[in-house]
């Protein structure tokens, strides 16, 4: 509804904007003094929606794109767990399985990280859940490599290289990071930008 006073006897007039179309001057005279209004249907402002239907557009994209790295991650596990039984070998006595025998060392070697520290006995979090929130809701060109060290990190620990996983763990929570924080800095932007045109 779009009101308007009468200049006359100060009466309120008001009439639905939907009716008429946008950018039409629609006169109405005043039901007390018989006074000439002028009411200006304004124009609508297409840009916010467009905007929505791209940004959409760009989170279903994103959403297929998390999918497909789920379906990976949960092969690259099956495989693991298939690869993790065949390491076992048996002999002609089945109630004695033979391991593999394995290098003991009581130096550990140093990682890509250059610190010489020991291996933790328990697997680092892998920060897979909020890797895909920052990309969804926050910065997805750094979303994504986040969650891609993340789903890196059980892969690696099961398959030994405990200096890989933590490496890779630290590189998720780096770009989880990075990406929060251009999200705030984007969303701090966007709501000057909406203020500015009010």
């Amino acid at each position: 509804m779009i009101k308007q006073t009468c200049p006359r006897c100060k009466t309120l007039v008001e009439i639905n904007e939907k009716e008429f179309t946008p950018g039409e001057n629609v006169v109405r005279h005043c039901p007390l003094c018989d006074e000439r209004i002028v009411f200006v249907i304004p124009q609508k402002d297409t840009s916010i929606e467009e905007e929505n239907d791209a940004l959409k557009k760009e989170l279903e994209a994103l959403k297929q794109q998390i999918n497909g790295l789920k379906e990976d991650l949960s092969q690259a596990q099956n495989n693991d767990s298939v690869a993790s039984e065949s390491d076992y070998t048996w002999t002609d006595t089945p109630q004695r399985p033979v391991v593999p025998p394995q290098r003991m060392n009581n130096t550990y070697p140093q990682n890509n990280r250059g610190n010489g520290q020991r291996p933790t006995a328990q697997a680092p979090n892998n920060h897979l859940v909020p890797a895909i929130l920052v990309t969804l809701f926050c910065c997805w060109p750094l979303g994504i490599p986040a969650i891609v060290n993340a789903a890196k990190v059980d892969k690696l620990w099961s398959q030994g290289d405990q200096f890989g996983a933590e490496a890779a763990a630290e590189d998720a929570q780096k770009y989880i990071k990075y990406s929060l924080i251009c999200g705030i800095i984007i969303g701090i932007i966007y709501f000057i930008f909406i203020i500015s045109d009010l």
